[in-house]
């Protein structure tokens, strides 16, 4: 070996390691800042869409503030009742005329309890049309305040609300209020500095209506510009025609994706997508978020561009001092081959001189070289020659079984000898003092031996060797199995010990006991020989021994039960019981072991009353903070509404704090009570024939604005062949607010999905959604009490008490029923409970 193969050896593919590795990190860094470029674009995306919403938000409370405002002006209730259309307008001209300037209402009109049109305060001379928008419907079918965002003529979005008026508790008809939001986009573009460009679906527009509206407001009017939408809105003054183009196509092509990348001759474009859904769950266009990062690109490539120069001398200089190195290092190789040649000799005089058997073996585990050792056990003179294994070396007698030798017999495939060095050879692990027993024929007689046998593998001369270490072991082994026949009987009297013992013959006559025996019952051992355990055994031994009935499954252990000392005092005890058998198996007796355990009892019992003590204090000081709670909770609610006088916005933001903290300590009292009233068997269930599918609707009637306020979409699937059955409705409809409002809590996109299925004879109902999921290992703990787990968002603070599911699994298994969940973390959650379809009358249950 000379210095310059050493260094071509390893500077060669040293500087293609190096070059590919540099290459991989350039890459990888890369990727990352053109990544990071991209979620900075995500987040501000996200921002305009969170900031959108609330604006929205913010907006339909004020509305419903004027409304709450107007509806109770007994002047104006007195002019509506008297149907005078002309006073009514001047009454509120210049109301309106405040409300446009103060709060931006474009929309001011009252429709009659048919929806008719009576009077639009913005457009007085229109008048007497019937209003068939999503929110008037809303309105009238559920007879509630509704709000939500519509398509007007202009292809822009107006928030509108409708609130039934209410005259002396009669319905007198309808107040609508409403606010183009055109100015949101401006707004957003100015605090996100984002371009934003709006296009709607052609579908929900009329052409001349729309034309006619832009044209008024001095904005041009291409109906034709593209297929099916038209651009209603833009903060860029300038919109490249190509990208125009390439986000309505992106639009119209409908792939699943929101987001999208632009590029001109001097401009990179990074453009996300936003839904515009209107109130009846519409999709009427698109919002485009178009964030300008043609900077941040060019900045990234000029810092690639950096960091390959620098790269590349990096390697050249390195690459240069390996060469010097590499050098001296071929030079020390020579030397240290020539010492390696030394010592190779020297361990073939150890191999010879070790005073244990010794075998050298090539990769086919063919014998190579024994030591003296292992000719004298053997008494083989014969020439090793490198065909012979090791079976035939050591005279093996199942090497016999085929002509070819070792390896070749059945017996060799199952050998452990073989199987041990076989692994050496193909795994190259070392394995030490494992024991064989080995069957031999020495001197004409087949001799069985135990061997302990260590191998190692080693490489010589560039080859894989396996140096294989013998060692008769047989005169420990027989040691060994005596000394364990002589320690059985002796340990099987005292695996119990220090409970007290005793032991019996097969006919239930005691036979001996020891020491701890005598101290726990007060008899000793002279009082009791001859006599069966009658005499002190209790419950349940009172009713007759089981330990030698053939149906009592043996061991018996961990058994409760009562004993009478000498005395008369009653003990109890845990004890355990096991047949005796002779060699041949055969039952000679018996032997029981026990322990006293009247403190634990007596401990358990104190512990069961302290819980119960705990439980009073409990329930107790729950039931006083109600009272303080409720009337703090009014006291917010009176001055919130402005009963008390006028407040500003500082005042309503502080009180919205106070009423949500409220709220929330108001539902955790509630839930410890109930947990508390469940867990003492306190909580009655109103058991009576109800439908689980009008209850599933009357949760979708209640969660439905929580859910839209939260950008979700709440689908509702029933079992129509379910019919009526025995449950507690409200009891239920709490389980099922409890698992909807979960699912509204942990799911950020997409939709929640109530269903309910018949199986059999039980129903099963399943909140279903595609939320953040729960871990794997988490789900069997989804219903203890007081437990809360990591969301796939590390960030997210959930709060609560950890009770809700807990109480939920109350209720149902209150019902004879169960509820499991399943989950995919990151995915979604799919919570379901199953009820028993039982035809009953009502009941209460307790």
């Amino acid at each position: 070996m000379r210095e310059e193969h050493v260094r071509r050896n390893i500077l060669v593919p040293l500087a293609v390691v190096f070059v590919l590795l540099l290459g991989l990190w350039i890459y990888a860094l890369y990727r990352i800042e053109y990544n990071e470029i991209g979620r900075s674009t995500q987040r501000r995306a996200e921002r305009v869409e969170k900031l959108f919403q609330m604006e929205q938000v913010d907006d339909a409370k004020t509305l419903h503030a004027v409304v709450d405002l107007l509806q109770y002006d007994k002047e104006l209730q007195s002019l509506w009742l008297a149907k005078d259309r002309d006073a009514l307008f001047k009454y509120v001209e210049l109301f309106f005329h405040e409300l446009r300037s103060r709060y931006r209402v474009t929309h001011f009109a009252f429709c009659d309890i048919d929806r008719t049109c009576f009077l639009r305060v913005h457009k007085p001379e229109r008048y007497g049309d019937e209003i068939k928008r999503y929110t008037m419907l809303q309105a009238q079918e559920k007879y509630t305040n509704t709000e939500g965002m519509e398509l007007g003529a202009l292809g822009m979005f107006t928030l509108r609300i409708v609130h039934p008026w209410m005259i002396d508790g009669k319905l007198a008809g309808y107040i609508e209020l409403g606010e183009e939001i055109e100015r949101i986009t401006q707004k957003l573009h100015d605090i996100v500095d984002v371009n934003l460009l709006v296009m709607i679906d052609k579908s929900y527009l009329d052409r001349s209506g729309w034309e006619e509206g832009m044209k008024t407001m001095g904005r041009d009017a291409n109906w034709d510009q593209f297929a099916d939408h038209v651009l209603v809105d833009s903060t860029m003054e300038n919109v490249p025609w190509q990208l125009r183009d390439e986000i309505y196509h992106h639009i119209t092509r409908g792939n699943g994706q929101n987001n999208m990348q632009f590029l001109s001759k001097d401009k990179t474009y990074e453009i996300h997508f936003i839904k515009l859904t209107d109130a009846g769950g519409n999709n009427v266009g698109n919002m485009a978020s178009i964030c300008d990062i043609t900077a941040e690109v060019a900045a990234l490539k000029s810092f690639s561009v950096i960091l390959i120069s620098a790269s590349t001398a990096l390697v050249v200089c390195i690459i240069g001092m390996f060469y010097i190195y590499l050098g001296r290092i071929g030079k020390e190789l020579v030397e240290s081959r020539e010492e390696i040649v030394t010592e190779e000799e020297n361990l073939e005089k150890i191999f010879n001189a070790a005073p244990v058997g010794m075998l050298l073996l090539d990769e086919h585990a063919n014998v190579l070289q024994i030591n003296d050792v292992v000719k004298k056990m053997v008494s083989m003179d014969t020439v090793i020659d490198g065909t012979q294994q090791p079976g035939n070396i050591l005279c093996c007698i199942h090497s016999v079984e085929d002509p070819k030798g070792c390896g070749y017999g059945e017996t060799c495939a199952n050998c452990p000898f073989r199987q041990t060095i076989m692994k050496v050879i193909k795994e190259g692990h070392s394995f030490h003092d494992v024991e064989i027993l080995a069957k031999l024929t020495l001197d004409g007689k087949e001799v069985s031996c135990w061997l302990s046998v260590s191998a190692e593998p080693v490489n010589m001369n560039g080859k894989r060797r396996v140096v294989v270490a013998m060692n008769n072991i047989t005169a420990r082994k027989q040691a060994e199995q005596q000394l364990i026949e002589a320690m059985e009987h002796s340990e099987l009297l005292y695996r119990v010990v220090p409970s007290g013992i005793f032991t019996m013959d097969k006919d239930g006559m005691i036979t001996s006991c020891n020491e701890t025996f005598e101290e726990i019952t007060g008899f000793k051992e002279i009082e009791l020989l001859g006599k069966k355990c009658s005499e002190f055994a209790l419950e349940p031994c009172s009713h007759g021994c089981d330990l030698f009935s053939d149906d009592t499954p043996k061991p018996i252990t961990a058994r409760e039960a009562q004993i009478q000392r000498k005395d008369g005092t009653i003990v109890n005890i845990l004890k355990n019981a096991d047949l005796l058998r002779d060699e041949a198996g055969n039952v000679i007796g018996g032997i029981e072991s026990f322990e006293d355990i009247t403190e634990v009892k007596k401990a358990q019992d104190r512990a069961r009353e302290a819980v119960e003590a705990k439980s009073r204090f409990v329930s107790t000081a729950s039931h006083e903070l109600r009272t303080p709670l409720t009337a703090i909770k009014e006291g917010i609610n009176l001055v919130y509404s402005g009963m008390t006088g006028e407040l500003n916005d500082e005042q309503k933001e502080f009180l919205e704090i106070a009423k949500r903290n409220v709220d929330r300590l108001a539902r955790l009292i509630n839930n410890v009570l109930d947990f508390q009233k469940i867990s003492a068997g306190r909580m009655n269930f109103v058991i009576k024939p109800n439908n689980i599918n009008e209850v599933v609707k009357q949760i979708e009637e209640t969660m439905q604005p929580w859910v839209r306020d939260k950008g979700l979409k709440l689908e509702v699937e029933l079992d129509e062949h379910i019919e009526e059955f025995g449950f507690d409705s409200d009891k239920i409809i709490q389980v099922l607010t409890n698992l909807v409002n979960n699912a509204i809590k942990f799911t950020d996109h997409g939709k929640i999905k109530l269903s309910t299925i018949k199986e059999g004879k039980k129903a099963v109902v399943s909140v279903e959604d595609t939320g953040l999921g729960i871990k794997y290992e988490n789900i069997p703990k989804l219903f203890r009490e007081f437990q809360q787990f990591e969301t796939a968002d590390h960030n997210r603070k959930t709060g609560g008490t950890g009770l809700g599911l807990a109480i939920c699994k109350k209720i149902i298994e209150g019902h004879n029923g169960k509820i499991w969940a399943t989950s995919e973390f990151g995915v979604g959650t799919t919570f379901c409970f199953q009820l028993p379809m039982e035809d009953v009358s009502c009941q209460i249950k307790y």
